[in-house]
């Protein structure tokens, strides 16, 4: 199944107010990890191991699927970060939160490989 054209981030599009277009677009990636979380939750997913293998077969592709929308959106987002030099310019405004500043940058190629691995491993 191909993945979604992620939205355009707010980085991107001139925008009236881009600190609302960012949470905006937090909040869709918030909704797509609660989406990954539901869809994986033991208390509402049976053990897929013990599925027919046709049934294991599309409840992997659909997660493959959800993880590459949710791949597509955080590289976007986290490139588009990047390009407008938002961390240098939050170091900038304030050196002390550069250590901040580059903990984020981790955490950010953190996420993104592990939602690579994850989707790797359910496209298997």
């Amino acid at each position: 199944m191909p993945a979604l054209a992620p939205d355009p981030s707010p980085f991107q599009a001139p925008d009236p107010n881009p600190a609302q277009a960012i949470l905006a677009e937090h909040h869709a990636m918030h909704v797509l990890v609660a989406g990954l979380e539901r869809v994986t939750d033991p208390a509402v997913t049976p053990d897929e191991r013990s599925w027919e293998p046709a049934a294991r077969a599309t409840w992997l592709a659909g997660l493959a699927h959800r993880l590459a929308d949710l791949r597509g959106r955080l590289s976007v987002h986290f490139e588009a970060e990047e390009r407008a030099g938002l961390y240098d310019d939050i170091q900038d405004a304030d050196p002390a939160l550069g250590r901040a500043a580059q903990r984020l940058r981790l955490e950010h190629d953190g996420l993104r490989q592990g939602v690579e691995r994850l989707q790797a491993e359910a496209e298997g």
